[in-house]
C-alpha cells in the first residue's frame, strides 16, 4: 500500500444500529422536519451523480439524489424483497448486517423514490415547485393534498401580490412567519397582518367553505 494513502473503513448496518436510538414515533418525518429537528449526523456518504445518504442518530437516513429526496427508517429496514421472472425474490435481513450500511438503504430509498414517481404521475397532474413528492406517505394522502393545492391556487388570484407571496410561502411551502419576512424584507407582524387580511378577503369572497385549505388557521 503506497505511503499515506488513508484507508477509509466502512460502518456496516450492524454498526450503525449501534450509534443510532430507535425512533419511538411510527410516522416518519419529512426530509425538511428532520433536517429542523437538529439531530446529530452519524455517518455521510456521497454516492456520485448527485446522490448522498446521510445517517442520523435518531434512526433514520435521509437519501438526495439530483431533485428527488426521500427518509428511510434504518431499523424498520429488514429482509429485502423483489421481484423477477420466476417471482418474488427476498434478501434475508441477516445478510444486510454485515454489508455497508447504505447499501440496504439505497434499495429502500430508491423503492420509495420510484413508488411516489408512480403516485405522482398516475393519481395527480400538476407541477407545484412547493410539493417533495418523494415525501408523501400514500395515494390517497397525495390526492387530498392535491386537492387542497388545486383549491389554494383558486384563493390565490383573489389577493393583492403581496398577500399571495404570504400565503403561498406560509401554506403551501410551510415556512415560518420569521423565514418568511426575512425573505420579503419586512416585519413579523406584517407578515401575519398580510396573512390575516388575506384570509378575511376569502372568507367575504368565498364564505366559511373555505377554511379547510388553511391547515394552519
Amino acid at each position: 500500500m503506497p505511503n499515506g494513502r488513508k484507508v477509509v473503513v466502512m460502518m456496516t448496518l450492524k454498526e450503525l444500529k449501534l450509534r443510532m436510538s430507535c425512533p419511538k414515533a411510527t410516522q416518519v418525518p419529512t426530509v425538511k422536519a428532520l433536517r429542523e429537528m437538529g439531530v446529530s449526523v452519524v455517518d455521510q456518504i456521497d454516492l456520485g451523480k448527485d446522490g448522498v445518504m446521510i445517517a442520523y442518530e435518531n434512526g433514520y437516513a435521509v437519501y438526495c439524489s439530483g431533485k428527488h429526496s426521500t427518509v428511510v427508517p434504518v431499523f424498520s429496514a429488514g429482509a429485502y424483497v423483489y421481484d423477477q421472472a420466476e417471482g418474488k425474490q427476498e434478501i434475508e435481513e441477516s445478510y444486510f448486517d454485515n454489508q455497508d450500511w447504505y447499501v440496504r438503504m439505497l434499495l429502500e430509498a430508491e423503492d420509495r423514490i420510484e413508488q411516489n414517481h408512480y403516485k405522482k404521475t398516475h393519481c395527480v397532474s400538476y407541477d407545484a415547485e412547493s410539493e417533495d413528492w418523494a415525501e408523501l406517505p400514500s395515494s390517497s394522502t397525495a390526492e387530498n393534498e392535491y386537492l387542497k393545492k388545486e383549491a389554494m391556487k383558486e384563493l390565490l388570484d383573489l389577493l393583492t401580490e403581496r398577500q399571495r407571496e404570504v400565503i403561498s410561502m406560509y401554506y403551501l411551502q410551510g415556512e415560518t412567519m420569521e423565514a418568511i419576512g426575512k425573505y420579503l424584507g419586512i416585519r413579523k407582524q406584517a407578515v401575519d397582518d398580510a396573512r390575516r387580511r388575506a384570509v378575511e378577503r376569502c372568507r367575504e369572497k368565498l364564505g366559511e367553505s373555505f377554511l379547510e385549505v388553511f391547515d394552519n388557521e
